[in-house]
């Protein structure tokens, strides 16, 4: 057995990522029993209103608003694609083009077959002078949808 592989068997797979809140959930009982209990981690109902109050700004037009509280929001519960996916468009309508790009990257490397965060980082390429590469993510946005 090498680095626990035996030759002739399978490769041991790559870990998936844990969600920390059910690993918090599973092991708080058993750290309750231990008396060793630690401080609850942010729980969804806890960022709801900060996130309801980003998607009125949202909806409202105030990017700048909205972003501050798409990023208070993201703090606590980072795995939210749809939060980001309305953060890199705030950032894309208030023309932080970096910074979109950034969010926009974050989406398509946790699901590389997000239409919209694919069609928004084409935008953002183009916009930030790399027409070739923005025009190529965009025509696969329209290839995916089976528009061309």
């Amino acid at each position: 057995m090498i680095f626990g592989w035996k030759p002739g068997g399978k490769p041991p797979q790559k870990k998936e990522e844990v969600d920390l809140n059910k690993r918090r959930m599973l092991f708080g009982v058993v750290d309750k029993l231990r008396g060793t209990e630690s401080d609850p981690m942010a729980a969804v109902a806890q960022a709801a209103p900060v996130l309801a109050e980003a998607n009125a700004a949202f909806a409202a037009g105030d990017w700048a608003g909205a972003t501050e509280k798409y990023k208070e929001f993201l703090a606590q519960e980072s795995a939210n694609a749809e939060a980001r996916q309305r953060l890199g468009e705030c950032l894309y309508r208030q023309g932080r083009f970096i910074q979109a790009k950034v969010e926009f990257e974050r989406l398509m490397q946790k699901n590389h077959k997000d239409n919209n965060a694919l069609l928004f980082l084409g935008l953002v390429l183009a916009r930030m002078e790399f027409m070739f590469m923005g025009a190529v993510l965009c025509n696969l946005f329209f290839y995916r949808l089976k528009v061309i």
